[in-house]
């Protein structure tokens, strides 16, 4: 009896793995599946009419054909409507028609409508109307019509592969190089922002020195005025003439703040005779002053060329003559202000 039981058992597992029972389509045959074609035919009386989709679904890379056929007897006329008002996710790319097929007594005709598909939520192609009549129908005898089944077609991926890390990074953002009008036009929004940068710099730098120079003493300023002029190296770039003008501004320009005399808008002549007549300059200034103006005066305007030592001796005078009389305003002001101090005691 056992022996029986195994003989039947092997025999059921010969048939099942000869014939391929519980075998599981492999994904081209499941391709082969999703891209047969769909298929739906309707009958009313005489005629009989199938639409056929190829493939069975809508790739976004490919089109579909819709195949119209009607049969009927051959006395019977079919009349296969427009589908473009009848398609959804679909544009009509274009159509034609077969030449009919005549059998013994029926006649088969038949249409291509190439379908593109586009990007929608749905594909679908809704009912149509196919109407038909006898050859000899009169005139005012109506034709038969019946509609056809919707068909609704699935959305399949152009590829079948997961969308996995691969594929997303193919989705990252991928630079993309400027044009030469762009990349032009961005050199010169550089160019014009470094530029209004550089003004703004040089601006707030330049209000920033006025303050500090605003701040300072008469005799801090003119130090500093006479600091900025050796530095700018005028008597080695042989301009000697624009020295000495801008050696005598910065004199007159502290003797202006010091003592309150217009001196940088008055000629040598004009100056010597106003502090000449102020007490605040004694004979011995108002002589240093007159021999310091009257030499610059011959390399400003007698095309004099002072040598490196009458050169020095210049600057030195003018620093000499501008601390000296500092200290001695300065002490003038002490005596003048204990002075007052004294007489508001009393």
């Amino acid at each position: 009896m056992n022996r029986h039981v195994t003989l039947i058992l092997a025999a059921c597992v010969a048939i099942s793995l000869a014939t391929g029972c519980g075998k599981s389509k492999s994904p081209s045959e499941q391709q082969v599946d999703k891209d047969a074609p769909r298929q739906e035919t309707v009958t009313r009386g005489p005629v009989t009419v199938t639409l056929t989709v190829t493939p069975g679904s809508v790739y976004l890379n490919r089109d579909v054909l819709l195949t119209i056929r009607a049969t009927s007897p051959d006395n019977i006329t079919v009349d296969i409507p427009a589908v473009h008002d009848r398609l959804a996710g679909f544009l009509d790319a274009g159509q034609f028609d077969r030449e009919p097929i005549r059998d013994a007594s029926t006649i088969t005709i038949e249409r291509v409508i190439r379908l593109t598909p586009l990007i929608a939520d749905e594909y679908r192609i809704a009912p149509m109307a196919i109407t038909y009549a006898p050859n000899t129908a009169a005139d005012n005898e109506q034709p038969e019509w019946f509609a056809t089944s919707p068909i609704v077609l699935p959305m399949r991926a152009v590829t079948d592969r997961a969308v996995g890390d691969d594929i997303k990074a193919g989705l990252d953002p991928v630079w993309v190089r400027p044009s030469m009008r762009t990349t032009a036009g961005y050199l010169a929004l550089l160019m014009l922002l470094t530029a209004l940068g550089f003004i703004v710099w040089k601006l707030i730098r330049r209000a920033h020195r006025r303050i500090r120079l605003m701040r300072m003493s008469p005799r801090e300023r003119a130090l500093e005025e006479l600091k900025e002029l050796l530095e700018k190296k005028l008597v080695e770039k042989n301009r000697v003439k624009d020295f000495y003008v801008e050696l005598t501004m910065v004199v007159r320009r502290y003797i202006e703040r010091q003592h309150h005399i217009r001196a940088p808008e008055q000629t040598t002549e004009e100056f010597l005779a106003a502090v000449s007549s102020d007490a605040r300059f004694d004979a011995t200034v108002v002589k240093r002053l007159r021999t310091f103006l009257e030499a610059a005066d011959l390399v400003k305007f007698a095309a004099y060329h002072p040598d490196g030592a009458n050169i020095d001796g210049a600057i030195g005078t003018a620093k000499t003559y501008i601390t000296t009389d500092a200290d001695r305003a300065e002490a003038a002001e002490g005596i003048t202000t204990v002075t007052e101090h004294k007489e508001k005691l009393l």
